[in-house]
């Protein structure tokens, strides 16, 4: 109960401050884009290094990027676990190439949140598959843990 509670609140902590500072008159910048630098820059290389073991299939590197209470929803409105994201990558043939681009970060002292689209190409380079997500991550003990995940697929 303790884990749904701090997801609850990180998440409700995000969609309020920014309302909070408006309400004050403080300067907010963009509402998405990087609001600080350095932990853009780490958030960043954690999805390179992402990309990386699930084309690898090193699921003890994905083990420590998605948090052990990870939920992710998918685009057809299913519930997935950890377990159920690692065996999805598990999957993964090597058949399709993954990218990432149009990435947006905005971080919140503790809490970030990362949106991307991610497109998969077949080997003749033909788009199979293309989505937006947003990956929630909460820093634990100094390190970040994506904690929630969201697709939406883009319609071809």
């Amino acid at each position: 109960m303790l884990n749904k509670n701090i997801w609850v609140i990180a998440l409700t902590t995000l969609w309020l401050l920014p309302l909070a500072r408006l309400a004050a008159n403080e300067p907010t910048g963009e509402l998405f884009g990087v609001r600080n630098p350095t932990e853009a820059a780490a958030l960043k290389a954690i999805e390179t290094k992402r990309q990386a073991a699930i084309k690898a299939h090193d699921f003890d590197t994905l083990r420590t990027i998605y948090a052990e209470d990870f939920v992710g929803i998918a685009g057809n409105g299913t519930v997935l676990s950890r377990s159920d994201l690692m065996d999805i990558f598990a999957r993964n043939d090597g058949s399709l190439t993954f990218s990432t681009d149009e990435v947006s970060i905005w971080v919140l002292g503790d809490t970030a949140l990362f949106m991307g689209r991610l497109t998969a190409r077949t080997a003749a380079g033909e788009v199979a598959s293309a989505g937006r997500f947003t990956h929630v991550f909460f820093k634990r003990a100094g390190t970040w843990l994506c904690i929630h995940g969201q697709s939406t697929p883009i319609p071809k």
